[in-house]
């Protein structure tokens, strides 16, 4: 048996080794937290088909004074559709404004305006993106400011994208809308071919293409920049603004 003498000198050796390993533990340095792990990634296909019928466009002309180039502006308005889809420079701007995956614009032949089917059919090989156009009808409507040409269109956006790379979206990101790639490319096309003119979209399926009041107004209400040179700045920033949201969105290709 232990006697008193005993116990109190291992009470005084516990105590010692208690106080010591307190003191080495606040000795110690803060520890750095875990690094953060890599974004999450991952695959990502996407099929969509959208379709619209009814669609009104107008084309205005710049600032307050007197329109220039008034027959050069018909000529690309008449022309519109089919100019775009052979420009090379529209087909870039597309593909930019769908993420960087390959698009293209095609005509629909006026007999299959109405088919739903023709607008909606798979992009062709090679094709993520194929954003397809048809007139319906085209008039004058008269303005404030003068005739001001409208056209109504059937349009067609179908995606077709398989195996993306993309990382977790940002909070606030949201897809982009059917109607926005179209319209900033119809509107740097007329401003590249007829500067000093601008085509906006002025009406929706719900307005009827036969109510020129309703056309009137939106044409006369619209916001249009003072010059060129401001529409070739507003514009550039809106096209970098999409551009950046559908790169987010759709996400990029996997390298070969």
């Amino acid at each position: 048996m232990l006697s008193l003498q005993s116990l109190k000198r291992w009470g005084q050796v516990l105590l010692l080794l208690a106080v010591g390993t307190t003191a080495c533990q606040r000795e110690q340095p803060p520890q750095p937290p875990p690094s953060p792990g890599p974004a999450s990634t991952g695959t990502l296909s996407r099929d969509s088909a959208f379709w619209v019928s009814g669609w009104g466009y107008y084309l205005r002309p710049t600032g307050a004074g007197k329109p220039t180039g008034a027959d050069k502006s018909k000529e690309v308005w008449s022309d519109l559709f089919s100019g775009m889809s052979k420009d090379a420079k529209t087909r870039e701007l597309l593909t930019r404004l769908h993420g960087g995956w390959p698009a293209e614009l095609i005509v629909v032949d006026a007999k299959q305006a109405k088919d739903q089917s023709a607008f909606k059919a798979q992009p062709p090989d090679g094709v993520a993106v194929v954003l397809r156009v048809a007139d319906l009808n085209l008039k004058e409507v008269k303005t404030i400011a003068g005739p001001v040409p409208f056209r109504e269109i059937s349009y067609g956006l179908v995606i077709r994208i398989k195996d993306a790379l993309i990382a977790e979206l940002p909070l606030g990101k949201a897809e982009p809308l059917p109607e926005e790639a179209l319209s900033l490319a119809i509107e740097d096309y007329v401003l590249r071919h007829a500067p000093g003119w601008v085509a906006r979209r002025g009406t929706g399926p719900a307005t009827s293409f036969a109510d020129d009041e309703q056309l009137r107004r939106s044409a006369e209400d619209a916001k249009l920049p003072p010059s060129v040179e401001d529409q070739r700045r507003e514009l550039d920033q809106k096209i970098k603004d999409l551009a950046n949201r559908s790169k987010d969105y759709y996400g990029a290709m996997r390298k070969p």
